[in-house]
């Protein structure tokens, strides 16, 4: 398999390209999807997987699922939200089944985590459900860490033949009559520390100016930087429209910051290394500045150039924006992405 790397150089004060486009064919020897280390820390993590709204084919229409613990004790929570129109109730079956292929290993323990066969009877519709325990296996996930809820993005797990996730209801039918949750999909484990509910991670949530680091994480703030921890990021959520966006630290917290964006149909738009991205429910991507640099796991997502400039960077690829000279930008698709960018003039 091999992929091109391309370049692009525009004066946004006319809209012209004014360089060649260059492409250079390169052999693939590694994935993009780089984000765990190998180093352990103790952290409360957590995992969110949007689900769409009217996907169901059972009566129950799960449209979120947020899998919280402690990598410390294995202690566990999952939250479940469904569509109010198609609430939890009845007799109906919770499964859940998630795959980490990242903690270096594809055996069940530690990489294949699982809560099944919970039954219910509700007579009173909720719209929220919670399971809870303690998992050993947990102990071995990290922050940055992909999981998945089903058996299509990273295949299975050692001796398990086939898996996914599922609010099912009567009588129990393979994909009939139940809610597949977030089928096909993957998230990625995020420190969950936030302590004013603003979606930025405690450790992220703030400004650096003049040296200093300003810790805004006891106030619902937009603010974003990891420069005091070494990083090059520094930004702000200019319109969460009626997305839950998160701010979070990877396991490298020098790296850059990990954005996803859950749940509502707008589009959101955060500031970051003085260029505007645009972000819909389900997207997903690490960021690094000095040039705006993003690492796209799910999109695709749109950075904003002046002059009406719109460069689309989908799942799985690796673009990197600079602002040469004033007015001036060079757009690259990096040697290690997956997918080709586009750029709309």
């Amino acid at each position: 398999m091999r992929r091109s790397n391309s370049f692009f150089l525009f004066n946004t004060m006319n809209s012209k390209i004014l360089a060649a486009i260059k492409i250079f064919m390169v052999s693939m020897f590694a994935s993009v999807f780089l984000f765990s280390l190998n180093t352990a820390h103790a952290d409360q993590l957590s995992i969110s997987f949007p689900d769409p709204l009217g996907d169901h084919t059972g009566h129950i229409d799960v449209v979120n699922m947020t899998l919280s613990f402690s990598n410390t004790t294995g202690a566990y929570e999952i939250l479940l939200t469904a569509d109010p129109a198609n609430p939890f109730v009845g007799v109906f079956r919770i499964n859940i089944n998630l795959f980490n292929p990242d903690t270096g290993t594809t055996a069940e323990d530690p990489s294949f985590f699982s809560d099944a066969v919970n039954d219910f009877n509700l007579g009173i519709s909720t719209t929220s459900l919670k399971l809870t325990g303690t998992n050993q296996r947990l102990l071995s996930w990290e922050s940055g860490d992909r999981v998945a809820t089903s058996t299509g993005p990273f295949g299975n797990p050692d001796a398990v033949s086939l898996f996914r996730s599922s609010a099912l209801s009567l009588p129990f039918e393979f994909l009939t009559n139940e809610d597949a949750i977030a089928f096909g999909e993957f998230a990625i484990v995020e420190n969950s520390g936030d302590t004013d509910g603003d979606g930025i991670s405690d450790g992220a949530d703030g400004q650096f100016e003049g040296g200093a680091f300003t810790d805004e994480s006891a106030d619902f703030s937009s603010n974003f930087t990891n420069e005091h921890l070494g990083g090059t990021v520094s930004g702000s959520i200019i319109d969460r429209a009626d997305l839950g966006i998160a701010i979070t630290l990877p396991a490298d917290p020098a790296s850059g910051l990990n954005l996803t964006a859950s749940g509502g149909a707008g589009t959101g738009t955060v500031g970051a290394c003085g260029f505007q991205v645009n972000v819909t429910a389900g997207d997903a991507f690490l960021m690094a500045c000095g040039s705006l640099s993003v690492e796209v796991l799910q999109g695709p997502i749109e950075i904003q150039l002046p002059g009406g400039i719109v460069v689309t960077a989908p799942t799985g690829a690796t673009a990197k924006v600079t602002e040469t000279a004033p007015g001036q930008f060079l757009v690259e698709n990096l040697p290690e992405s997956l997918a080709p960018i586009t750029v709309k003039i």
